[in-house]
């Protein structure tokens, strides 16, 4: 007690102001030199460079390992790991939503007989980054699963999703994302996924996103979610290859532009290698509260490859985007 007591008294603390101002999540070292051999330094390695504001507190021990990983220069990839980006409400300012998938049978489990259960353990945690390499928003869950043994072949036959929804200015953007097999901390995956936010005037057009699953929803839905439609959880396709015997669904969102008196519809075009095989146009309904119209439509499937161009169609404005995916012969 002694000791503590004089060290409180000669206990000096020093502030380090980076004369860098480029956030790009890399680790920067940090070297403190004294100049009198009486005195003793405890000082940190270094930092992550991270805007103040994107992360809530301090890093978590996950997102520390997470931001080690990219930053290697041969990042892992144990096992099959995915992410896709859309856009929703485009104008100077729009939002963005991110979507992470991998096989539930990509996590160990690890057996807890006693409990007659399997724990599972994943970590995810991604930056974003502009066109620049500025990180703008990130992005963690650590998530533990407690599954009962007869559960856990159907855990591990389907796919664990993670999403997250953030609002950015028009540019060019990157998600850089790694997730961490907490149960076999040597085993670790990364994706990246690129996309732009226009930014668009009069009637708005959200991405198109062809949908694997419609998930019951077992809690009361985040409001700023666009992949919410009604009731259900909107999960995207990832692999643009179909099976001539899926009956995928297409998922967008009209945004009427509300200086335009005439009510939006929607032309939709059908291709196939190329060729146009059918064209509708169709009324909107009323938009909702927050001035969106979600749509849900089948989307054909032919053998070849597809393509599904949509247009949002408001007096003498329109904007059109497509989603192209292939079908195999019978």
């Amino acid at each position: 007690f002694q000791q503590i007591g004089e060290d409180v008294q000669t206990h000096y603390e020093v502030d380090y102001n980076p004369a860098s101002d480029k956030y790009d999540g890399h680790f920067r070292k940090i070297a403190v030199k004294l100049l009198r051999a009486d005195l003793r330094a405890e000082t940190r390695d270094g930092y992550f460079a991270i805007p103040e504001g994107v992360v809530s507190g301090n890093l978590r021990p996950f997102e520390i390992a997470g931001l080690t990983i990219l930053n290697t220069e041969t990042r892992p990839h144990a096992f099959e790991f995915q992410s896709a980006a859309f856009q929703y409400r485009p104008g100077a300012t729009s939002q963005s939503a991110v979507v992470f998938q991998l096989p539930g049978s990509a996590l160990t489990a690890t057996a807890q007989p006693e409990q007659k259960k399997h724990l599972l353990h994943a970590s995810l945690f991604a930056v974003v980054k502009d066109s620049e390499g500025q990180i703008v928003d990130t992005f963690g869950k650590d998530s533990l699963y407690e599954v009962p043994d007869d559960q856990l072949p159907g855990v591990q036959a389907s796919p664990i999703d993670y999403r997250h929804a953030f609002n950015l200015p028009a540019g060019h953007y990157k998600v850089e994302s790694v997730l961490l097999d907490r149960e076999a901390p040597t085993r670790a995956s990364t994706s990246v996924v690129e996309f732009d936010s226009p930014e668009a005037k009069g009637v708005g057009l959200s991405s198109l996103m062809l949908v694997a699953r419609a998930d019951q929803l077992t809690a009361e839905p985040d409001a700023d979610d666009p992949l919410v439609f009604k009731d259900r959880e909107l999960v995207p396709m990832f692999d643009g290859s179909l099976k001539s015997s899926a009956k995928p669904m297409l998922y967008f969102v009209v945004y009427p532009d509300k200086s335009i008196p005439e009510a939006p519809r929607v032309r939709v075009q059908f291709l196939v290698n190329g060729e146009e095989l059918e064209q509708k146009q169709s009324d909107l309904p009323a938009p909702d509260p927050s001035g969106a119209i979600p749509v849900l439509v089948n989307a054909a499937t032919k053998p070849g490859n597809c393509e599904i161009k949509i247009t949002a169609v408001q007096g003498f404005q329109s904007t059109t985007r497509s989603v192209t995916y292939t079908v195999p012969g019978q």
